[in-house]
């Protein structure tokens, strides 16, 4: 490429509005070319806060226009003749400065020494600043950017390009300090502030070796974070209110990396032992700070401060992190959308630095593999290798051999294998594909089952949508589309989200008054990358999904008991009446989306046919049914316990004849029917042939919509009249299959303000043994007709054995009471723990946990069993003394008392609730209700037969008028048929569908 075959254009700051998200793309003059130069084609440009402040002339004005920012990283492609540490084609980055005098205007001291970032006769920004010729230095939101080589860093090969950019500033800015005061054994090491540099300062303290790290921030909704990124302690100073006294001079080293002129700073100060050492690298739009003079006189503390890093500290920090494997917290974002990125920069809604991306430039992908960095060309799996002949698969084979077989071992000294093309990438080809390809790729032409890959990692998936295995399976990260339409891991495993995003630090100001649709947008977002599905679209898939609610709020909040400060969460407003409408709408709008995008131009059996299967215990079957049916390219498969669901609800799924749509009755439990489909998920004939996915709790995406109405329904609360700022909330969940109560244990980590989760469970109580005792163990009834130990109650969706989201919080439980440094060591040991437990629950009927799990466990949880007498004695009680004031339509109650009607679902829920209120008379509860009464005629007739102005044929809705007597079709699945029986009805149902026969 000659010297004028591209042209320098990017985001231009024209005024201090630009900060609001409104650059403009322009094309721009670089520096003039000198032979000290190196010019770069950027590939990844960090979003650093320094951006804003520049962009709204914060510090300074600024000399507009301006193009920000300096964590940059691309390949060189024009290298001056007199700069001999890079030669074009070199994965190169440029920090926070271009260039400073070096000796240039007379002698230097800070040159001289090494401390250019200290350069006080020519400091050269990469941004807003003026080379020694007069030109104005342009960043690094853009296509290319023109740097004096002496400030340009080759970037180590084990350190992925996204996670090198925001290094340059970001990392350099807390790793200088950290060194400089001697950071390591015998150290304890404050990290005031939880961001984008409070946590490279984590990082990098652990990995220095400090004896103790301590993150501080203002609120508790980023402990677990801390904790994940190496802090041993975590203080919340809003939620703490002695935190300074508690721990005061218990530290030697505080790193601050707070830009607020209103901290705390005395308090922060009072944490330091004698000669204690405070550095301060946050810089305030004033610049200013005031100062505890005698709090520093009195204890003899050093107050310093230091400014980004200069060369030597840059290529001494990424030697440092290439060695350690140290991985930063990062989200990428399109360089197309840089104005959106900068404002959700600004809302804190990064985990925890945004890393924009030039997707044209991006030629090859990096995967790493333990220590070995595999690289591949974006087109070759799709276009040279996936698809082509035997012949190509042996070169690739050939190509891959130094990786080794088990356990991917490295048979060579070669540090990485590089296999590179000049096509360039296809249009519209996602990473997340060709991440799926080329997982399966490399287990193809290695030999291996792909259980075996147990280091993959996909440096290149956004961790805002990347999504992992329980480690104890597959554990390779995917993609939001992957986990979507995988369900399952091929293995039998979970998938969890790598991190858990913290909300924006300003969420209960800006989602207070949103609707139910654009909060959910907010949620999701923090999960789904707009890489893998744009606003816009994301926002369309919500939209459709509740416009199938009956109430405009989607999720009302019924005021139950004021008194007691009871409400009740109703959750049965979607087309099938029940909670499950809320995940199971927007799960069938996703699987649609993805399906429409991957099946564009393609006819015939070229196209992707998605095989849903699932199994149901009442609700799940017919919600999964109602937001999939007449869907194309989708069949979906439907098993339920014969006899054990109620007349309602095996009617709203039987009577509905679509061609796509299956439904088989099956002899057993409900878990026998869970078992069935996890052995069908596991069967790798079915997988390669049909494409199988997962519409039970197990699919992520059923978790992440159901956080939603755990922050609508906590904004109701706050507006009611009756409720006082600062109050503590108790959700209670009716639970069995632990997904509903898993979507607010999310929700509660991301920072909603939810003091326990009560567990409320009927007789068929595991979880509530566990929580009361710390075992896991499978038990016969003590009572009652059974089948494999499940009971028969009044409340049959809750009739089960085995919780099988359950163990996912197990993982996040034991993961972080693991005590070792390394997270990937923590992980390996937390999969190990549970595919052990696992197995004792299989094989010996059970488990117990060790006593640090369960004591996390009991920090936010509680449990109630609930018998069936209870349910019903519940459902007349609430009848006879409860009469909401601001019931809405759909809700269930006398026309004549007013007396509110519960299901037995829902009923099981209160009478844990009660329970709960008793011993915390305070706390506000919100009671979810999961099902509307009608669908469970006999338990309701049962606790009201002969009450006063009680009348079935009242709470009857009209869509379930007749429906028991409309046509029905269902498969019976035999007591001998097995997984392997229901197999093969799979196949051959979907292939009569195929071919037109239903």
């Amino acid at each position: 490429m000659s010297a004028t075959d591209y042209k320098f254009e990017g985001w231009l700051g024209l005024d201090a509005s630009s900060a609001e998200g409104k650059m403009v793309w322009k094309e721009f003059e670089p520096k003039p070319w000198e032979e000290t130069d190196v010019d770069i084609k950027i590939t990844h440009c960090g979003i650093c806060g320094s951006d804003l402040h520049t962009l709204r002339s914060g510090w300074a004005p600024t000399n507009y226009p301006c193009c920000v920012g300096h964590e940059i990283v691309g390949i060189a492609v024009r290298v001056g003749s007199q700069v001999s540490h890079v030669k074009v084609g070199d994965r190169v980055g440029v920090g926070a400065q271009a260039d400073s005098c070096l000796g240039r205007k007379g002698d230097c001291e800070e040159c001289a020494m090494g401390k250019e970032a200290y350069c006080m006769k020519h400091f050269v920004p990469t941004y807003n600043g003026n080379h020694l010729n007069g030109a104005k230095s342009m960043g690094g939101y853009a296509l290319y950017n023109r740097s004096p080589g002496h400030f340009v860093f080759k970037i180590p090969d084990a350190i992925p390009s996204e996670e090198a950019a925001p290094m340059l500033c970001g990392g350099v800015t807390v790793w200088s300090p950290l060194k400089q005061n001697g950071c390591g054994p015998g150290k304890k090491v404050g990290v005031v502030g939880v961001g984008g540099l409070g946590h490279f300062a984590v990082l990098f303290a652990k990995a220095l070796g400090a004896d103790k790290v301590v993150a501080i921030s203002r609120r508790a909704s980023k402990a677990a974070d801390a904790l994940k990124l190496g802090a041993d302690v975590y203080i919340a100073t809003e939620d703490e209110p002695d935190w300074a006294k508690t721990h005061a001079r218990s530290l030697d080293l505080i790193i601050c990396t707070v830009s607020s002129d209103k901290m705390p700073i005395n308090d922060y100060l009072s944490l330091l032992r004698y000669g204690g050492h405070f550095i301060q690298v946050g810089l305030p739009d004033a610049g200013v700070l005031g100062m505890p003079v005698f709090t520093v006189l009195r204890s003899n503390l050093k107050i310093g401060g230091t400014f980004i890093g200069s060369p030597h500290e840059i290529r001494e920090m990424l030697d440092f992190v290439a060695e350690k494997g140290i991985h930063p917290w990062v989200e990428q974002r399109s360089m197309k959308d840089a104005n959106q990125a900068i404002v959700d920069m600004e809302k804190g809604r990064a985990r925890y630095r945004y890393v924009l991306v030039n997707e044209q430039h991006l030629l090859i992908e990096e995967y790493s593999v333990r220590s070995i960095v595999v690289r591949f060309p974006v087109s070759t799996w799709r276009d040279r290798w996936t698809n082509q002949s035997a012949v190509e698969r042996r070169r690739c084979r050939h190509a891959l051999s130094p990786i080794g077989t088990r356990g991917m071992r490295r048979r060579s000294h070669a540090p990485e294998i590089s296999w590179q093309t000049c096509v360039s990438p296809p249009a519209g080809l996602r990473r997340s594909s060709l991440f799926s390809d080329a997982v399966q790729s490399v287990s193809d032409f290695t030999d291996l089952p792909s259980i075996e890959l147990l280091s993959i990692e996909n440096h290149l998936a956004n961790d805002a949508s990347s999504l992992a295995t329980l480690p104890q399976h597959e554990g390779f990260r995917l993609s939001f589309e992957d986990v979507v339409l995988k369900g399952l891991a091929s293995d039998g495993g979970l998938f969890v989200p790598e991190q858990i995003p913290s909300v924006p630090a300003s969420w209960e100001s800006d989602w207070r008054n949103l609707s139910f649709e654009d909060l959910a947008f907010q949620i999701v977002s923090l999960y789904v990358s707009p890489s893998e599905i744009p606003p816009e679209d994301l926002k369309d898939i919500i939209r459709r999904s509740y416009s199938t609610f009956r109430h405009p709020e989607r999720t009302p909040l019924v005021e139950l008991d004021r008194t007691r400060n009871l409400y009740l969460l109703e959750l049965f407003h979607g087309p099938t009446f029940a909670f499950k409408d809320v995940a199971l709408q927007f799960l069938g709008n996703l699987f649609e989306y993805f399906l429409v995008r991957k099946n564009q131009g393609k006819q015939g059996k070229d196209r992707h046919h998605l095989t849903v299967i699932g199994a149901t215990s009442g609700d799940t079957g017919s919600a999964a049914i109602y937001g999939l049916r007449g869907k194309k390219d989708v069949s979906i498969f439907i098993l339920f316990p014969k006899g054990r669901v109620s007349p309602i609800q095996q009617a709203q799924m039987t009577t509905v004849l679509d061609s796509n749509v299956h439904n088989l009755t099956v002899e057993g439990s409900f878990d026998d029917c869970q078992d069935i489909v996890k052995s069908l998920f596991a069967d790798p004939d079915l997988n390669s042939t049909h494409n199988v996915a997962a519409v039970n709790s197990i699919n992520w995406a059923r978790i992440l919509a159901q956080m939603t109405y755990y922050f609508y329904s906590y904004f109701t609360l706050t507006k009611s009249p009756g409720f006082q700022q600062g109050s503590k909330v108790r959700f209670v969940v009716p639970s069995g299959n632990f997904g509903d109560i898993l979507a607010g244990w999310f929700a509660k980590r991301m920072g909603l303000p939810a003091e326990k989760l009560v567990i409320a469970t009927n007789e068929n109580d595991i979880l509530d043994r566990f929580f009361k005792s710390g075992g896991h163990y499978t038990k016969s009834p003590l009572n009652g007709p059974a089948a494999q130990g499940v009971k028969e109650t009044h409340s049959p969706a809750m009739d089960i054995l085995v919780s099988s989201n359950f163990e996912r919080l197990l993982w996040f439980l034991t993961f972080e009471a693991d005590g070792s440094a390394s997270v990937d060591e923590r992980r390996r040991n937390a999969s190990e723990r549970i595919r052990t437990w696992l197995n004792e629950l299989k094989t010996q009927g059970g488990f117990s946990v060790t006593e640090a799990v369960f004591e996390g466990a009991k920090r936010e949880f509680e449990s109630e069993r609930v018998s069936d007498e209870q349910t019903i004695e519940t459902i007349r009680a609430i009848y006879t003394s409860c009469f909401p004031p601001n019931l809405g339509r759909g809700s269930a109650h006398s026309s004549k008392t007013g007396g509110y009607i519960l299901d037995p679902h829902s009923a099981v829920g209160v009478a844990a609730s009660l329970r709960s209120v008793e011993r915390n008379p305070g706390t506000s509860h919100i009671s979810l209700s999961t099902a509307h009464p009608a669908k469970f005629a006999n338990a309701v007739d049962l606790a009201l037969r002969g009450q006063d102005g009680y009348d079935f044929a009242e709470v009857l809705p009209q869509e379930f008028v007749g429906l028991e007597q409309k046509e029905s079709r269902v498969t019976p699945v035999g007591a001998g048929v097995g997984w392997q029986g229901v197999r093969e009805i799979v196949k051959a149902e979907v292939e009569q569908e195929l071919q037109g026969l239903r």
